[in-house]
């Protein structure tokens, strides 16, 4: 019945086994409850939810186990018992072959013995193929493991290779951007001196316009006209041409430096787009990680951090955009001064050599002229206010961005308060327990002199005490010296009586010689009497002394008790305080750490709106280089119809020039050109001083990029530490899930 039972039982795993899913299934993150619970919930507390998982899986394991093991007793127990029945029906047909002669009435008897011996044996086979089966089966799942492992090995190899190539390109777009960054600078350069070249050419026009209105102030009295001559017409019509073949140049100039910015901006966002798909790689593996609180908390902190570091490097290269539309428009201001001038230049000296001999021609033409320039006039108003509404537009954009960069700017600035207030708090904190330390020591070292100080009272009030029993002795020997000394004195009064009787007896007897023994003896007695009076009066003093002595001993000894209760009570006092000032800051510590949790509530918030306000920063960017493109070719388009216009104007009115001019706006063109010269050169060291500024923002920002390589690469030994938990906890959860799914 037992092996009918095992047989079951191997029947039933085996199917299951063929039922249950693999090792492969069972790493997914998607249906294994509690890495799923431990990826996707950050903020829950790591150690709360594996205990209960890990304590199931412990006791499965245990029970796995026992079954295991009383399945393997039990078929270690019907081996032994067949082995055993085999082994006495060995004896039986040795017993039958020897008796086969005596017993052939008992051939039944063997014949149904040997078919119980051959059902064994079938069992026993049986039994015998179901353990092979489980080897099998074991050596199939120790295979799988080892193949799982080999795969998430490589696996991991692979991701690292990809964060090393991904690390030499982000190396390879950095320098990329780097000599971008350097050729702009250059292009600035030539245009600043572009600028400062044609400089000259604003004072021209200036003197131009002085010589149009005094060419109107003649034109007043003069009343001729005059047609244009063919060849003049011809003259100018190819400087016409000369200056659109010059203008086409200076499109195309502008055309190569808007491509090259658009292939920057191109580089830049590629860089953006790559920094994105390595953060949400880093995601990913946090997610998937999922190690410690303090770990995620940390890398929070890096990607604040990091999203800070990107911030300034869009707002550092909006500024760099922004300088290089500036450069743009000088550089079309500088172009446009430059044709104007050398249109000027040609017209005056043309107008020089032929004014005199073609004033009375083009009286007859004065008033066609003044017509043609009111009509110029009022064109150039007309596109004078569609420039002012185009820069309006282009105004409002930028206010408009400027906004948006003052709201994030804001939201950091309150992030970073936050944090200085937590810092503060925490370091007030420690300040307080700082002290409360220094108050107990303090107190330690005063209950120290109080103890110190009641053992030395004790020991002076045991002195007092003894030198009073002394002097209690003292005066109980001074008083029996003091009785010894009556009774001598009436002794000596006796003695005294008896010598005068003696001496009347002697006179009588003539005893002399035992009276004057007696009378030395009685002096002798009495001069010790008198040394031991001596001797217990100087005791006396003594023991005076010592009184005084120990009263000023007690008296200092109450002053230094009172002092120190005072100090007692004042470090209770003191003590009280700090235990007050302990429970305000626990409470601030709470109010801080609920203060904390809305903070990282709100972070995370904020992270989502940073992603949605780099999306909008995208989307603004590319409508403003739409529209800056549309304003740009709009304002070339008006400018060279203004160009057309002045120069036609100014043709128009260099017919009227007189011959000669005066030596005195000859002065006031010298003049005016040495200011001019004085202007440039405070314009070259500003310049210059800008330049140097550039130079210290360029070395900024590559000491930012060199902190942001540091970054990534502290970022990637993090994620290869990571990594190698992965496969630690993807190979344990692997064993735990074989060892479960072997029964």
């Amino acid at each position: 019945m037992s092996l009918e039972r095992n047989e079951e039982r191997v029947v039933e795993g085996t199917e299951g086994l063929l039922h249950k899913p693999t090792v492969e299934t069972l790493l997914q993150p998607e249906k294994h409850c509690p890495v799923d619970l431990i990826t996707h919930q950050h903020n829950m507390d790591v150690d709360t939810l594996l205990k209960p998982a890990c304590d199931e899986i412990k006791a499965q394991l245990r029970r796995l186990k026992q079954r295991l093991l009383n399945d393997y007793r039990e078929a270690d127990a019907t081996l032994q018992a067949a082995k055993k029945r085999r082994n006495d029906l060995g004896d039986l047909l040795s017993q039958l072959q020897d008796t086969k002669y005596h017993q052939e009435q008992k051939n039944a008897n063997l014949d149904c013995a040997l078919q119980d011996f051959e059902t064994f044996e079938n069992e026993a086979s049986k039994e015998l193929a179901v353990l092979q089966r489980e080897g099998e089966a074991e050596a199939a799942l120790t295979a799988l493991k080892r193949a799982r492992i080999e795969s998430l090995q490589l696996e991991l190899g692979r991701l690292t290779s990809k964060l090393h190539h991904s690390e030499g390109l982000k190396a390879q777009e950095i320098s990329e951007l780097a000599t971008t960054q350097r050729a702009a600078w250059c292009a600035d350069d030539r245009a600043r001196r572009q600028l400062l070249q044609n400089r000259q050419g604003d004072v021209i026009i200036q003197q131009l316009r002085t010589n149009i209105e005094l060419i109107k102030k003649c034109a007043a009295s003069d009343h001729a006209a005059a047609d244009l001559d063919g060849k003049e017409r011809q003259v100018k019509l190819s400087e016409l041409k000369a200056t659109e073949g010059e203008m086409a140049g200076v499109k195309k100039e502008a055309k190569l430096l808007h491509s090259r910015w658009d292939n920057a901006l191109l580089k830049l966002l590629k860089v953006d787009v790559e920094l994105a798909d390595v953060v949400s790689k880093r995601e990913e593996t946090e997610k998937k990680i999922a190690v410690a609180k303090r770990e995620a908390t940390k890398l929070r902190e890096e990607q604040c951090i990091e999203s800070e570091h990107n911030w300034k490097r869009g707002h550092a290269v909006n500024q760099a955009l922004d300088r290089s539309q500036e450069t743009e428009n000088r550089i079309l201001i500088a172009k446009e001064h430059l044709d104007e001038v050398l249109e000027a230049q040609k017209a005056t000296e043309a107008a020089t050599a032929e004014t005199v001999a073609k004033l009375q021609q083009h009286e007859a033409a004065r008033k066609d002229a003044e017509r043609h320039i009111e009509e110029l006039l009022i064109q150039k108003q007309r596109i004078t206010a569609a420039y002012d509404t185009l820069e309006t537009k282009f105004s409002n954009l930028l206010e408009a961005d400027c906004e948006v960069e003052s709201s994030l700017q804001a939201t950091q600035q309150e992030l970073r308060t936050a944090k200085i207030a937590t810092v503060e708090k925490t370091a007030q904190i420690a300040d307080l327990e700082t002290d409360i330390l220094k108050l107990q020591a303090a107190l330690q070292v005063c209950q120290r002199k109080l103890e110190a100080i009641n053992t030395n009272v004790d020991q002076a009030e045991i002195d007092v005490h003894a030198d009073l029993m002394h002097l209690e002795a003292i005066q109980q020997q001074i008083d029996g010296v003091l009785h010894t000394l009556e009774q001598r004195t009436r002794e000596l009064q006796l003695l005294n009586m008896r010598k005068q009787e003696r001496e009347e007896a002697e006179q009588k007897d003539n005893c002399t010689d035992t009276l004057n023994a007696e009378i030395q003896r009685l002096r002798k007695e009495l001069s010790a009497t008198e040394d031991g009076r001596r001797a217990a009066q100087a005791n006396w003093s003594q023991a005076q002394e010592r009184l005084l002595v120990n009263s000023q001993r007690h008296f200092q000894l109450t002053q230094t008790l009172a002092d120190a209760e005072k100090k007692s009570k004042e470090t209770s006092t003191t003590h009280n305080r700090v235990l007050e000032s302990i429970k305000e800051s626990e409470m601030d510590i709470l109010q801080l750490k609920k203060k904390l949790e809305s903070l990282q509530k709100e972070i995370s918030q904020l992270d989502f709106g940073l992603n949605d306000m780099s999306k909008l920063e995208t989307i603004i960017e590319n409508d403003l280089t739409s529209q800056q493109t549309q304003h740009s070719t709009k304002l070339n388009a008006l400018r060279i119809a203004c160009r057309s216009k002045e120069t036609k104007i100014v043709t128009a009115l260099n017919r009227y020039t007189k011959a000669s001019t005066d030596t005195t706006t000859v002065d006031i063109r010298l003049k005016e050109i040495a200011a001019q010269k004085k202007a440039q050169s405070i314009q070259i060291e500003e310049n210059k001083k800008v330049l140097k500024g550039g130079n210290k923002k360029a070395n900024e920002l590559h000491g930012q990029a060199a902190g942001l390589r540091r970054k990534l690469s502290a970022v990637h030994k993090r994620r290869n530490t990571a990594a190698v938990l992965l496969q630690k906890a993807a190979v344990a959860s692997a064993i735990d899930n074989s060892d479960r799914y072997i029964k």
